[in-house]
C-alpha cells in the first residue's frame, strides 16, 4: 500500500537543527551534518537536556509515565540527533551498562510504594515498563553486540507470553492494576521497541503476539481497558515526545514491522492521524507534556516540526 502524506516540504522550511539534521542524515556533504551537530549541541535546551541525562541514574522513577525523568529524555536526546560519536552520550552507555542484574535486565532507581509490593525506599529495580527502554537506548547506541546487551535481548524474549508482554519485575509482590494474564500494552509496546531495531526478529512468533494484542485491544477498545490503557479520546490525541500509551508511539513502533503492516487495524488507527493532517503538510500537537513547555512540540497552536518528523517517519516506514 504506498502511501503519499508528504510532510517533506514542511519540513524542509522549518529552521529546527535537529530536523535539518534528520533530513539530511544520509547525505554526503560531510560539513553539512558537522554544521548541524555543532548546532543542536550548542541549543541552550539541548545543553540543559543533556546535563540532567548525565546524572542518570539518579532521581528515582516514581511513575512510568513521568515526562521529566531522565529515561524519557535520553530517548529524546536520541530522536534529536544525538548518537553514539557524541561524548555525552557514550558517558550515559557507561552508566547504563554499568547498572544490571545476573539475569540481564538493565536496572532503574525505582522507589515502589508499599501498597505494590515495594519497601517505599528507592533503590535498583527493573519493571518491563522500564528496562526495556534502557535496552533500546544501548542499541540505539550501538551496542547491539555488547554481551551484555546480548544477554538483555535474550532474556526479553524468553519472558514474553503467548500474548505479548505481562507486567513482571524484580520486585516480586508488583503487578500492575490488571489481570494476571493480560499483556501490559505499555510493557508490550516498549519490547516491541527494542524489537523494532532488530529485523532478524520479525517473523518470529513471540514478535506477532506482541503486535497482536496491540491490535487486538485496538479492535476491542470499546469492550474494556487493558491494565487501565483505554484506546479512546486521549489514546488518539497527537503527542510528543513518545513516552507513553498513545496513537503516535504505536504507529511509530508498529509501522517498523511488515506483519503489522499487513493488518486492517493497523491502517484503521492509521486513518486517525491522516485526517489530522494540516493544509501545510504538518501536525498540530493536542495534548503537550508540561514538562516540555517551550519547545516546538510543547504547544497546541502549530503544527510542530518534532511532531510532523515522527509521524512522517511512520508514512515513510509504510511505503518500504
Amino acid at each position: 500500500m504506498k502511501l503519499n502524506y508528504d510532510c517533506s516540504t514542511f519540513l524542509k522550511n522549518c529552521d529546527s537543527a535537529w530536523i535539518q539534521y534528520s533530513l539530511n542524515e544520509k547525505s554526503e556533504k560531510a560539513n553539512l551534518k558537522e554544521d548541524l551537530k555543532k548546532a543542536i549541541l550548542s541549543d541552550e535546551k539541548i545543553i540543559s537536556l543533556i546535563e540532567e541525562c548525565k546524572n542518570w541514574p539518579d532521581s528515582p522513577l516514581l511513575r512510568h509515565n513521568d515526562a521529566k525523568h531522565i529515561i524519557h529524555k535520553i530517548c529524546l536526546l536520541l530522536d534529536l540527533g544525538l548518537d553514539i560519536n557524541d561524548i555525552q552520550m557514550k558517558e550515559i552507555a557507561k552508566k547504563i551498562l554499568a547498572n544490571q542484574s545476573d539475569e540481564g535486565q538493565f536496572l532503574t532507581l525505582l522507589t515502589i510504594a508499599k501498597s505494590f509490593g515495594g519497601s517505599g525506599e528507592a533503590s535498583m529495580q527493573w519493571i518491563l515498563c522500564d528496562y526495556p527502554i534502557l535496552l533500546y537506548i544501548l542499541i540505539k547506541l550501538g551496542f547491539k553486540g555488547n554481551t551484555k546487551v546480548k544477554e538483555s535481548i535474550i532474556f526479553l524474549k524468553q519472558v514474553s507470553s503467548d500474548n505479548g508482554w505481562r507486567c513482571v519485575g524484580s520486585v516480586e509482590k508488583f503487578r500492575g492494576p490488571g489481570r494476571k494474564t493480560d499483556h501490559c500494552p505499555y510493557a508490550t509496546l516498549v519490547s516491541l521497541k527494542v524489537f523494532s531495531l532488530m529485523p532478524e526478529y520479525h517473523n518470529e512468533d513471540f514478535i506477532k503476539n506482541g503486535i497482536d494484542a496491540i491490535l487486538s485491544h485496538w479492535k476491542n477498545q470499546a469492550v474494556r481497558k487493558i491494565y487501565m490503557f483505554g484506546i479512546g479520546t486521549d489514546f488518539k490525541k497527537l503527542k510528543y515526545p513518545n513516552i507513553w500509551f498513545d496513537i503516535v508511539h504505536v504507529l511509530r513502533v508498529l509501522s517498523k514491522f511488515e506483519y503489522a503492516r499487513k493488518q486492517d487495524e493497523f491502517y484503521k488507527m492509521l486513518e486517525v492521524l491522516k485526517e489530522k493532517q494540516q493544509i501545510n503538510g504538518g501536525f498540530i500537537p493536542e495534548s503537550i507534556y508540561l514538562a516540555y513547555k517551550g519547545w516546538g512540540f510543547g504547544q497546541k497552536k502549530e503544527a510542530s516540526p518534532m511532531l510532523t518528523y515522527r509521524i512522517w517517519d511512520i508514512f515513510e516506514n509504510i511505503n518500504m
